[in-house]
C-alpha cells in the first residue's frame, strides 16, 4: 500500500513539469490540399488538465476546443467551419508527434519546439 501512495505521489509532483513542457509555441508541416507544404504554428497553454490555444497557418487561425492533457498525451478539437479535426498527440522529448483525424482520414506529422512559455508569458 505504502508504494501505491508513494508512486500516486511522485505522479502529482511530475504533473506539473509535463504540463510545463508542453506550454509554448510548436511548429510543423503538412502537404497542404495546394500541394504544397502548409506550415503549422500551434501555441498551447495549460490549465490543469485542461489545453488551450490556437493554430495558425497561411489558411489562418483557429482556437483548440475540448483540449485535454493526461501525462504527455494531449488531445483536442479544431473546428474549421466546413468540419472538425480531432487532434491527439504525444510528448516525446522536443516534439510532439501527432494524428489528425478527418472523417476516414488520417494525417501524421511531428511538432518541434519553438518558442517556450512559462505561467502564460512566451519568450
Amino acid at each position: 500500500m505504502k508504494k501505491v501512495a508513494v508512486a500516486v505521489f511522485v505522479f502529482f509532483l511530475a504533473l506539473p513539469a509535463i504540463c510545463a513542457e508542453i506550454e509554448g509555441k510548436w511548429v510543423g508541416e503538412v502537404d497542404g490540399t495546394d500541394g504544397k507544404p502548409l506550415e503549422l504554428t500551434y501555441t498551447f497553454l495549460v490549465r490543469g488538465d485542461n489545453l488551450l490555444g490556437v493554430i495558425e497557418s497561411r489558411l489562418g487561425r483557429g482556437a483548440i476546443s475540448e483540449g485535454k492533457v493526461n501525462g504527455k498525451n494531449i488531445e483536442f478539437k479544431l473546428n474549421t467551419g466546413e468540419f472538425i479535426i480531432i487532434n491527439n498527440g504525444t510528448l516525446s522529448g522536443d516534439e510532439i508527434h501527432m494524428t489528425q483525424t478527418t472523417g476516414e482520414e488520417k494525417i501524421k506529422y511531428i511538432l518541434k519546439r519553438g518558442i517556450q512559455c512559462r505561467f502564460g508569458v512566451c519568450q
